[in-house]
């Protein structure tokens, strides 16, 4: 089934939020990478959603979206389900010096983000 229509798409992904999807399917994965900024946006949260041992990776190929807003979701999202795999991530970019290249916005995200896995060795750092 291909998804052209960027309407259809965002129907799917609706329709599967509200059948409490139980696991991450390529399908599901495709979607992730959508030309559509909303389609990308509603996956995330249907990702969110999900128990899978997928998802923290999910998270972290969505934290290198070209759109700020969708990196921002994902680093917010895979931060408050406490996945270690992003804290990592959050410590390179956080004190990184890319850092000031960023929207305000977005270093609020990582450093909000951080907060939320922050733990003994991120203090250490």
């Amino acid at each position: 089934m291909d998804i052209d229509n960027p309407e259809v798409a965002r129907d799917v992904m609706f329709i599967a939020s509200q059948i409490e999807w139980t696991s991450v399917t390529p399908r599901i994965q495709e979607l992730l990478s959508y030309p559509d900024r909303k389609v990308r946006a509603e996956t995330l949260e249907l990702i969110a959603t999900i128990d899978d041992p997928a998802v923290p990776e999910l998270f972290m190929t969505a934290a290198h979206d070209p759109d700020r807003e969708i990196r921002c979701k994902a680093l917010l999202a895979a931060a408050g389900r406490g996945y270690p795999q992003v804290s990592g991530y959050l410590l390179e970019v956080a004190f990184g010096k890319e850092i000031h290249d960023k929207d305000p916005d977005e270093q609020d995200a990582i450093y909000k983000a951080l907060g939320y896995v922050g733990d003994s060795v991120v203090v250490e750092n």
